[in-house]
């Protein structure tokens, strides 16, 4: 099956209501908590750890798709930090990491909204980390 364009998929993501959606994307998203948190994010990025832990255990917390304050306040230090205002050269880890803490932002900003388009952008985008992820380990055991 091509994931790249999974029409059952988009088909069920149709079908959810809001809520739904909030907890697919979040579901989808969990597969690279552990790979994100375990990599040491650059000095220079300036990103509080804490402040990203926060976020992705707050998303968990607000399963229902609505937004609190705390959980603001871990998107507003997040999005503060020198990365966003920088261009920088990436490598794979960092690539990947960018990439997930993007996916994780754009659950936090959908929060009460969360439209079908959102859901399908942070699945589809989900999915791709965690084959990129998966290719990376492969060749390195190779």
């Amino acid at each position: 099956m091509d994931w790249h364009d999974d029409e059952a998929l988009s088909a069920r993501i149709r079908a959810m209501g809001r809520r739904q959606r909030h907890q697919a994307a979040y579901l989808a998203l969990r597969r690279l908590q552990a790979p994100l948190l375990g990599m040491e994010m650059p000095d220079d990025w300036g990103i509080d750890p804490a402040a990203l832990d926060s976020l992705i255990r707050r998303s968990g917390e607000r399963l229902d798709g609505e937004a609190d304050e705390v959980f603001q306040q871990a998107i507003g230090q997040l999005t503060s930090a020198p990365l966003f205002d920088s261009e920088i050269e990436l490598g794979l880890a960092e690539s990947f990491q960018l990439e997930a803490v993007n996916g994780w932002l754009m659950l936090g900003e959908a929060l009460g909204e969360m439209n079908e388009t959102q859901t399908e952008t942070l699945v589809y985008l989900a999915r791709e980390l965690a084959d990129y992820l998966d290719g990376i380990m492969e060749n390195s055991r190779v």
